[in-house]
């Protein structure tokens, strides 16, 4: 009864300290400015029982806050729904893969960012090297894309190839439809058609 009721109370106190603190005010403004989804996540989630990890997350922090304005985050970086669908055998749509093989270059200019400013961002350390990605993965997305979204014929020579087929039977067919426009024949069926003792 008395263990219960000490353990009650601790509760009580915990609860009101962090409402009186605004904790999740606080999280709630962090969840907003976040940039990424795994950002987004940990700020909903955030929960540190031991006075340890809560000086930890400060001195992160505190160093991260003098690389705000460098640092390489322009996107949410969520590839987790691209894997999913690839997981269960989904076919992805060019825009999804374009964004997909982006993000797999931003998540690795970020790691060469830590890697670079290892000296002034030592606690990310561990960070850095969980956000390394397989090299066949990079190799195959790295400039898989051209500017336009579109896959790159340089990357996929077979991609040229058929764009490039494409392309001369298109100019062939139109060569095709101008020349029965200007032939003979087909003057002489217009002019016929639309001869006015056709509306008389």
């Amino acid at each position: 009864m008395i263990l219960s009721t000490i353990l009650d109370f601790d509760i009580s106190i915990t609860e009101r300290t962090t409402s009186c603190l605004d904790f999740n005010v606080i999280l709630e403004y962090l969840e907003n400015q976040s940039i990424t989804v795994l950002g987004r996540n940990l700020a909903q989630n955030s929960n540190y029982d031991e006075i340890v990890d809560i000086k930890r997350a400060y001195q992160m922090v505190e160093e991260l806050s003098f690389h705000l304005d460098y640092i390489p985050l322009r996107s949410p970086m969520d590839i987790l729904s691209v894997l999913r669908s690839i997981e269960i055998g989904s076919a992805l749509e060019r825009e999804s893969l374009a964004e997909f093989a982006a993000t797999i270059e931003e998540i690795n200019e970020l790691k060469r960012y830590l890697d670079e400013n290892v000296e002034t961002l030592t606690l990310f350390t561990n960070h850095s090297a969980n956000m390394s990605l397989p090299e066949s993965l990079t190799n195959l997305f790295h400039q898989a894309f051209d500017e336009e979204n579109n896959l790159n014929g340089k990357k996929f020579p077979i991609i040229g190839t058929l764009r490039r087929s494409v392309d001369s039977l298109r100019s062939r067919i139109l060569n095709t439809i101008q020349s029965v426009i200007r032939s003979p024949a087909m003057k002489e069926k217009i002019a016929d058609r639309y001869s006015p003792t056709d509306h008389k």
